[in-house]
């Protein structure tokens, strides 16, 4: 889930832990820290793909994990951090009780705003709407993303990061263009 716009860093926690390491040391694991924050918590055990994420050479990389692997844990393939494990979950909490309350406190002022037996749905509507659409079939909102994983589908995220004409970070995995931009990122791939 790349869409979680901010990963809580403990200041003295995260330098309690690193202060034997160099400041490339450092960096390379804040960097697959924050790769693995937007890959919901694991990443692939790849020395291609870390040493990408890490903004080294491979050959760079193998000398560093002596010193970067022991603050992970490997396992089935993956890589997996424990306290990024625990703060992606405590995330999830927060982002569900959020939306359960704003979803009780949309509820609370239909009720308060509409006729009770409407607000309590006794009446069925007798029509559902299809979202507008424009040409092309994306929604007319200006405000429609649609997510892109770049591992999934390189292509098509270097097409909407030249549409929108700015590029995303190389540790982000997913990111959310406008619905209109992939539309025509996909249009232009057809022709």
């Amino acid at each position: 889930m790349s869409e979680r716009p901010f990963m809580q860093l403990y200041v003295s926690d995260f330098i309690g832990d690193t202060l034997h390491l160099s400041a490339e040391l450092v960096g390379a694991y804040l960097l697959l820290l924050m790769a693995m924050w937007n890959a919901d918590g694991e990443l692939p055990n790849d020395e291609a793909k870390l040493a990408r994420i890490a903004r080294v050479s491979l050959k760079k990389w193998r000398a560093m994990t002596a010193d970067l692997m022991p603050f992970f844990t490997v396992s089935d393939g993956k890589i997996t951090h424990g306290r990024l494990q625990k703060e992606l979950r405590k995330s999830e909490r927060q982002s569900q009780s959020r939306a359960s309350a704003g979803a009780m406190g949309g509820a609370a002022k239909a009720l308060k705003y509409n006729k009770p037996h409407v607000a309590n749905a006794l009446a069925m509507p007798k029509h559902l709407p299809e979202p507008y659409r424009k040409e092309g079939n994306v929604l007319s909102d200006p405000t429609a993303t649609i997510t892109v994983d770049r591992w999934k589908d390189e292509a098509l995220f270097k097409a909407c990061e030249r549409l929108r004409g700015k590029a995303a970070p190389a540790t982000v995995q997913k990111w959310s263009f406008p619905a209109s931009i992939v539309d025509q990122a996909r249009r232009d791939a057809a022709h």
